[in-house]
């Protein structure tokens, strides 16, 4: 099973598989460019040949980028959903020229219009999307549903991806965001439900625990085992994930220099519990 986190770029792209290595994980997630930005700098061959390198010398993968938080692919702004659009279209160029398995994006907010409208705009994105760079290196996140975010269920997922002339790559599951939906992934059998009977395959985890309770709407990632999810709910999580082969990245707090190391010695020592049952 693979283990990672979502690493930090500074110093460069590489150094996030560096600190990778460091940490004696196998996947990561990262930023292409500062989260908060609607620029991006042009990468150069260099950076490229170098990035490539080093994960054909390490064996880390697959990477993940994770999308800009400035995207809103269901503005009814016309500006805003443009830049939306043309910087999610840049990501995932760079996610192309990287060899970045795929970027992560939440499908958006409604911000005051309704839901209708608001998946329509996404499905629209989408739509241009596909016919300028295509959708194989894009994955969509499941959220809270806090503020008007769309995503909460996988009946508003097969929603915004119905009728699409092409499939995004397929879902990125968040477990606090789950959890904060209303979604008790700690029940083997709705977890089950949730790998399986989405309306596009899932790809990826985030395993994160939750300051918010059950159905809180509460988009706020805790360290593993000392959130609302708890170690027995992890305990019952993961005896259902260690079957699957899925890469598990953990969004969990670094408050400390330490606490990245902590959250993995959490998981593996749950992992080393269940194979001993």
């Amino acid at each position: 099973m693979k283990l990672g986190f979502h690493n930090s770029i500074e110093g460069g792209l590489s150094m996030a598989v560096q600190r990778a290595l460091e940490m004696g994980t196998d996947t990561l997630q990262l930023f292409l460019h500062s989260p908060r930005s609607w620029s991006t700098k042009e990468i150069s061959e260099k950076d490229i040949q170098d990035f490539k390198a080093i994960l054909r010398q390490t064996g880390i993968g697959p990477v993940f980028a994770h999308a800009s938080y400035l995207i809103n692919l269901a503005s009814q702004e016309k500006r805003l959903w443009h830049a939306s659009v043309n910087l999610l279209k840049r990501e995932l160029q760079m996610a192309s020229e990287l060899g970045i398995k795929a970027v992560v994006v939440h499908p958006g907010r409604t911000k005051g219009a309704s839901e209708k409208e608001a998946i329509s705009r996404v499905r629209e994105a989408l739509k241009r999307l596909s016919s300028e760079v295509g959708l194989e290196r894009l994955v969509l996140e499941n959220t809270s549903g806090r503020k008007g975010e769309l995503g909460s269920t996988m009946e508003q997922l097969l929603e915004i991806t119905d009728g699409l002339p092409e499939k995004p790559l397929g879902l990125c599951i968040d477990t606090a965001h789950a959890y904060g939906a209303g979604i008790d992934i700690t029940e083997e059998t709705v977890l089950r439900g949730l790998l399986s009977h989405g309306p596009m395959p899932v790809v990826l985890i985030h395993l994160n625990d939750s300051k918010g309770a059950l159905g809180s709407r509460i988009d706020r990632h805790e360290h593993i085992g000392r959130g609302a999810i708890g170690l027995e709910g992890f305990k019952r999580v993961l005896s259902v994930l260690k079957g699957t082969d899925l890469p598990l990245i953990m969004e969990t707090p670094k408050k400390a220099p330490d606490d990245d190391i902590k959250n993995l010695r959490t998981v593996k020592e749950i992992l080393t519990q269940l194979e001993d049952r």
